[in-house]
């Protein structure tokens, strides 16, 4: 269940999602609310999510979540994209639907207001608590290879190639 909460969370970042932004005026209002009262992480979203997210931008998230179905074509996140636009049209709340929650709680991490103590101690339970090596290419990797590259891009002429073989320890079998 772990793997498919991380995938539901995730939709948030892709590209069909990632540019829906909440109202700066609801969401400073809800912050400034949660500085007052110092609520549970329940209630911090549910409050937050019924007090900023607006109609408009629910028809942006299903839309979003929609095009993510048809390019996720029978695949773990097209699934679980498709279960969240199923709960979204037949009326479950929206504080109990990852990907939303996970669109909520980018745009908090991302306000100024995000750094008083009130909110961080909340957002800092709901953060990832560490962060994964990815499965992919890296731009260290690229840097790395760049260098590497860089090492060996030179005309090599004959019998130098002998000594830099040396150099590095290989043994040169004839």
């Amino acid at each position: 269940m772990a793997k498919e909460a991380e995938i539901a969370f995730s939709l948030a970042y892709e590209e069909e999602l990632r540019g829906i932004r909440l109202s700066e005026e609801k969401l400073r209002g809800f912050l400034e609310w949660v500085i007052e009262n110092s609520p549970s992480v329940d209630e911090f979203i549910e409050v937050g999510v019924r007090k900023t997210i607006t109609a408009g931008i629910v028809w942006r998230i299903k839309k979003g979540l929609k095009r993510i179905v048809h390019r996720e074509r029978n695949t773990g996140k097209g699934n679980i994209a498709a279960l969240s636009y199923y709960m979204i049209e037949n009326g479950a709340p929206l504080w109990e639907i990852p990907p939303v929650v996970a669109l909520f709680l980018k745009e908090v991490k991302n306000h100024p207001l995000a750094e008083r103590r009130e909110v961080w101690n909340i957002l800092y339970q709901l953060l990832p608590s560490r962060i994964e090596k990815p499965s992919g290419p890296t731009l260290f990797d690229f840097v790395e290879e760049k260098k590497e590259k860089k090492r060996k891009g030179r005309i090599i002429l004959p019998g130098e190639e002998e000594k830099e073989e040396k150099k590095e320890g290989k043994i040169i079998m004839p």
